[in-house]
């Protein structure tokens, strides 16, 4: 009755006025002040990351810092966060497709089924108790974005691998528990559901392509925009690749 409060999430309207002023603009999505930018590369052991991805990524902090200014290797806790989001993907999956994969399996990709089977036996408890977890992370992640404008994670856990690989099962001989362990950088976001956007580091010509996630709170849309144009200016865009060998 009060209006949008921070720690709820479907109180939230978001604020147009950034976007409008920048049309106005001609697309200046610029802001007042510095910006307050923080980095981590697994939320303090939430995951596994190769040892390629964090050399790679320290190097795109430090660029970013020369351009941004301080970095902190700060994070918002995520305890529980990668455990709820398995429940909560495998349970709506299960709701979904689940009538698929009994009726035509045999039709499915054995990948695909696995993902849907997961969620075969969820119970209302542990979806609930899951959906408690959400909340709970949600409102951390809005504390930590009162001290910071920008979060900085890394957008893969593994550099990219061969075609004929189906699935990441280790992370430089860590085993993972499942195959979309290597995801949880970019779906523990998904999970909170904050503004997220991913840009290419910049890279030497032969080296395999890696890419950032910058992450910031709701309705500050506006200044992804803004980084993600500054960062872009100064190499973190797209490359590509040398296709003269592949072609021979």
């Amino acid at each position: 009755m009060q209006g949008a409060h921070a720690d709820d999430p479907s109180s939230f309207r978001p604020s147009t006025t950034a976007y409008t002023q920048a049309v106005a603009n001609n697309g200046d999505f610029s802001t007042s002040g510095a910006v307050r930018v923080a980095a981590s590369v697994t939320f303090d052991g939430a995951y596994h990351v190769s040892h390629q991805i964090r050399r790679v990524f320290e190097q795109a902090v430090a660029h970013i810092e020369a351009l941004l200014g301080r970095v902190e290797w700060r994070h918002p806790n995520v305890d529980g966060g990668v455990a709820a989001f398995k429940t909560l993907r495998a349970a709506e999956s299960w709701a979904t497709f689940g009538e698929l994969v009994n009726a035509q399996e045999q039709h499915l990709s054995a990948s695909f089924a696995w993902n849907v089977r997961q969620g075969e036996g969820v119970s209302a408890s542990e979806y609930l108790h899951a959906e408690n977890t959400r909340t709970t992370l949600y409102r951390r992640f809005q504390a930590f974005f009162a001290q910071f404008d920008l979060l900085v994670l890394p957008a893969t856990s593994v550099m990219p691998f061969d075609n004929a690989q189906d699935d990441v099962w280790a992370i430089d001989g860590h085993a993972c528990e499942s195959i979309i362990d290597y995801l949880a950088c970019t779906f523990l976001v998904s999970l909170v559901g904050f503004p997220t956007l991913c840009l290419p580091v910049p890279r030497q010509p032969g080296q395999l392509p890696a890419g950032i996630q910058l992450v910031a709170k709701p309705g500050n849309e506006h200044l992804l925009l803004q980084v993600a144009m500054q960062l872009e200016a100064a190499g973190f865009r797209h490359q590509w690749p040398d296709c003269v060998h592949a072609i021979n």
